[in-house]
């Protein structure tokens, strides 16, 4: 009987840790990943195809201003940059054809990254590459809404 609770505990004692590891959140990397746009998407034809570059050799890029048309993303209200803003809480993200990107800086005047009624709102990006470790992002040096 001794040996029957032992076995039981020890079970429930395994089935308990196997439930936490379900809770627990995965391990994001640090860097975003791409998330290519759809070509259904609300002026999908206007966006650049840069961001995947970026991020997938931020060697080449680092330090250099590049021009990106995409979707304003907010804070990152569709979760698909994953990982922590790499600047400062009032990072947001863009995305265009080929990925997502955090930038850091300047906002789009008159709109608001809390809002998800504007993530189909299209802006023009001029912004430095820069790096942190594994960290890649965007330092903007200008930003227009060219759809309303």
């Amino acid at each position: 009987m001794k040996t029957f609770v032992a076995i039981l505990v020890s079970c429930l004692i395994c089935l308990r840790s196997l439930a936490a590891c379900d809770q627990v959140e995965p391990n994001t990397t640090s860097v975003p990943t791409a998330t290519p746009a759809s070509t259904d998407s609300p002026g999908f034809d206007l966006l650049s195809d840069q961001v995947a570059a970026i991020l997938s050799s931020p060697q080449d890029f680092t330090g250099k201003e590049v021009e990106i048309v995409g979707y304003f993303r907010g804070w990152d209200l569709l979760a698909e940059a994953g990982g922590s803003p790499p600047v400062t809480r009032s990072d947001w993200v863009i995305k265009d054809k080929s990925g997502v990107i955090y930038v850091t800086g300047l906002l789009p005047e008159g709109l608001d990254p809390s809002s998800k009624d504007e993530i189909w709102t299209i802006v023009r990006l001029r912004a430095i590459v820069e790096t942190d470790g594994e960290l890649i992002y965007l330092k903007a040096n200008s930003v227009e809404v060219i759809n309303p």
